[in-house]
């Protein structure tokens, strides 16, 4: 059956007994008063894979086998998780070793920090939070309150960048770090707005009668890729694609199921993006002009949120089913956080842990 945008909400929500996926969920539905849905680097030296009876089985990594790189960020991923309590901003090597934490917030109530993004020249991370505000573990109005800040590579010099009462989140830079598009509803509607890196010249660049999500850069910075819900009960989201003006929308994907989370790859010929065409959580890949559509993960709930290697070789994203049998849902945990080849070969697991960890990006 199709898939609506409250139906979505519910597919990616965890048990009811994770507090945090349930003020997650209930922030996405105060985002608006209808249904909606929520480093350059080398090939690793090694990467463990078995195959038993031509099936992929999922293999620790092992530790500390990432390649050396100039810079302190070049061969890590930025990723969220609730391990120590607050979902905080976390780093680590592309093998899953080295894990280290980067934000620390304290004060009473449930606090946020999700959706990091790091800019592209690696230095700094962008990210959204509620540090700043009076929140608390029930949904209720200050937890509309969402900002996003910038902090550098390793966690220090943080700035706040936004400064609203309303839901501010999903940064996305452009190529040449000196813009962030993000989305807001600070007229309303969930739209999508750009401004300069330091927070200054906000420009809206979408004015539909739809719940506007997931920003994404082409790697030339001419256009933007999104996803989009039109406001009806019952509608699915789709993939549309504008210039980075806010011009020109075009859409590229068309079902009645619901497709999110675009990401352009570094050659700007391919997007990525979660489906769930086919029943569950799955990750796709089309062409930019949205033909020639292929299916990457083959397990349920197997892939949200793809995000493209700077070679392109690869891809990681946050999963439920790992391919290995083990369903982190069923097992009293949450997301974990997986890579794979550009092709959907050789899927790895990074995290091991019954907890948060989501929005990878590296």
């Amino acid at each position: 059956m199709p898939y609506s945008p409250i139906s979505l909400l519910r597919v990616q929500s965890v048990p009811d007994h994770d507090v945090t996926c349930r003020l997650e969920t209930a922030l996405l539905l105060r985002f608006h008063a209808v249904p909606r849905f929520v480093s350059l680097m080398r090939r690793q030296v090694a990467l463990s894979l078995l195959l038993v009876a031509g099936s992929t089985v999922i293999a620790r990594p092992i530790r500390g086998q990432a390649t050396a790189q100039a810079g302190l960020s070049q061969a890590q991923i930025v990723f969220e998780s609730q391990r120590d309590g607050n979902r905080d901003i976390y780093v680590m090597d592309i093998d899953g070793g080295n894990v280290r934490r980067l934000t620390h917030t304290h004060g009473s109530g449930f606090r946020m920090n999700w959706e990091a993004k790091w800019s592209p020249d690696r230095t700094r991370i962008a990210f959204v939070s509620n540090r700043d505000v009076q929140a608390t573990a029930q949904a209720g109005s200050s937890q509309d309150e969402f900002e996003i800040y910038v902090m550098e590579a390793d966690g220090g010099n943080l700035r706040r960048l936004t400064h609203n009462d309303v839901l501010d989140r999903t940064p996305a830079w452009s190529p040449d770090g000196s813009k962030i598009a993000f989305v807001s509803n600070r007229d309303g509607t969930p739209n999508i707005y750009v401004m300069d890196a330091d927070g200054a010249n906000v420009r809206r660049l979408t004015h539909r009668p739809a719940v506007d999500a997931d920003p994404c850069w082409s790697p030339d910075g001419n256009r933007i890729v999104f996803a989009s819900s039109p406001l009806d009960t019952g509608a699915t989201s789709e993939i549309y694609v504008m210039d980075a003006v806010g011009s020109g929308v075009r859409r590229l994907t068309n079902n009645d199921f619901t497709d999110i989370a675009p990401a352009w790859s570094p050659d700007g010929v391919t997007i990525a993006f979660s489906s769930l065409r086919d029943g569950h959580w799955e990750i796709y890949v089309m062409n930019a002009d949205g033909l020639n559509v292929r299916r990457l993960t083959r397990h349920p709930n197997a892939g949200y949120r793809p995000r493209w290697s700077g070679d392109g070789s690869r891809i990681i994203f946050q999963s439920t089913t790992l391919g290995d049998g083990s369903t982190t849902l069923e097992d009293g945990g949450s997301y974990e956080i997986a890579v794979m080849a550009s092709d959907g070969s050789n899927i790895r697991r990074l995290t091991f842990n019954h907890v948060f960890d989501a929005h990878p990006d590296w």
